[in-house]
């Protein structure tokens, strides 16, 4: 006859690992992907510009947005993804600023300036 199949007993979720906060009181680290990966490519931002593609470590990125490599593979698949969003966050910034510039209330050649300018600058 056929054997009752036992279902495994479920696992407790182990709790993320508490930092301590500004007044010492203990935080957590919460579940919310838009800060988690908003963290990452900020800190990946400094550390690809510090040691560029090559040096960058995902394991010293992952150690310092308290976070792990897993969870930086899941987001950004592997390493060249990872950095490949850091440039279009870095794009995305850029274009922002530039669009407060109001190149378009001037004339051609100021507005060519000013946008060459905040190039150079930044």
């Amino acid at each position: 006859m056929n054997e009752p199949v036992q279902t495994a007993k479920p696992i407790a979720a182990k709790r993320a690992p508490r930092r301590e906060g500004v007044r010492g009181k203990e935080l957590s680290r919460t579940n919310d992907p838009a800060r988690t990966t908003a963290e990452i490519l900020e800190v990946a931002t400094r550390e690809f510009a510090a040691k560029g593609l090559a040096g960058a470590r995902i394991d010293e990125i992952a150690a310092a947005t308290r976070t792990s490599k897993r969870m930086i593979y899941y987001y950004f698949v592997n390493k060249d993804g990872l950095y490949l969003a850091v440039l279009e966050e870095a794009y995305r910034r850029m274009r922002t600023i530039e669009a407060d510039l109001h190149l378009d209330d001037l004339e051609p050649m100021a507005a060519l300036e000013r946008l060459v300018g905040f190039t150079y600058d930044h």
